[in-house]
């Protein structure tokens, strides 16, 4: 996981091969059969020949695909999410919640013992805390706007892709700069502390946490709660002070090769891994919220997806 630090690192990739299987001889007495060989054999090979064609043209398409991947989705940086997208992500059917359940979700709720976080009015209050660089967070942006969206609605969210030159390049996602979220039950408050834009040796700032933001990130964002080495990790999510994740929910390596409508209608389909991890951190996520606001809404907190997921 990255530190707030927007430091950068790299990654790799491969291919493959075959070879036709060689032509019988005929036997010399046969001389019919021993003038037709040649001529199977040349449109053997004729045909050999067309299908590594076919492979390496095929092959190449697919390497100019990926090339253009990148830019074009980060040309649509800071653009209004689809209503297509938005829809499937904020609207997920509760058979495929129940289908995923926990998914591949590794437990990564950790438990911590402080004064309850709320807002103004009351309500338990959710902590943000990301980089639009950071593709550790563009995983957690998936999942938390799933979870999100059960308990209240966003508007104004944009579409965001992580660093281009940073690991996992151009992870497709979203981004809280700018969003509103309402809800009766709880209240979100997000920090997006870097853009995706070099300047100079790090990322280009954007938002600045509190001194009581700074107070909360210091206190459970490191030792006893996070490793020493792992201190100051982000994404970081405070979930009331009552539940911390440190780090990404998934690895992002599940969304490489995607755009936001590929990863939306995966997440519809209860067997995909895709839907497995974002599935499996937003019910995670889901249970988590329904423990500390007093299991509101019931249409929510008590469907099984939810309801069976034991936390820490």
């Amino acid at each position: 996981m990255p530190s707030r630090t927007g430091s950068r690192s790299q990654g790799s990739r491969q291919p493959a091969k075959g070879t036709p299987a060689p032509t019988r001889a005929t036997p010399p007495s046969r001389s019919v059969s021993s003038r037709r060989r040649p001529s199977q054999g040349r449109s053997i090979s004729r045909l050999g020949i067309i299908s590594v064609a076919v492979i390496i043209v095929l092959v190449i398409a697919l390497v100019v695909a990926r090339t253009v991947t990148a830019p074009s989705l980060a040309n649509q940086d800071n653009q209004p999410v689809p209503a297509s997208v938005l829809q499937s992500v904020t609207h997920v059917p509760v058979a495929t919640a129940n289908s995923v359940g926990k998914g591949t979700f590794a437990n990564k709720l950790i438990p911590v013992n402080g004064t309850p976080l709320r807002d103004s009015s009351g309500k338990p209050e959710i902590f943000y805390l990301g980089a639009e660089y950071c593709p550790y967070c563009a995983s957690m942006r998936w999942a938390l706007v799933v979870t999100l969206s059960r308990f209240g609605s966003f508007t104004g969210l944009k579409l965001m892709t992580s660093s281009s030159a940073d690991v996992y390049p151009s992870t497709p996602t979203f981004t809280f700069y700018k969003a509103q979220y309402t809800s009766p039950y709880i209240s979100f408050v997000s920090v997006e502390e870097q853009t995706n834009q070099l300047a100079g040796n790090t990322y280009a700032p954007l938002q600045t946490p509190t001194a009581a933001q700074k107070a909360l990130i210091s206190t459970y964002d490191g030792p006893p709660y996070v490793a020493a080495s792992a201190a100051g990790t982000i994404p970081f999510l405070d979930l009331g002070n009552h539940f911390i994740v440190s780090g990404a929910p998934f690895d992002p390596q599940i969304l490489q090769g995607e755009n936001w409508q590929d990863i939306a209608n995966a997440i519809q389909q209860p067997n995909n891994a895709t839907a497995q991890a974002v599935l499996g951190a937003a019910n995670t996520l889901t249970a988590a919220i329904c423990a500390i606001d007093g299991g509101q809404p019931a249409s929510v907190c008590n469907v099984p997806a939810v309801h069976a997921i034991s936390l820490p």
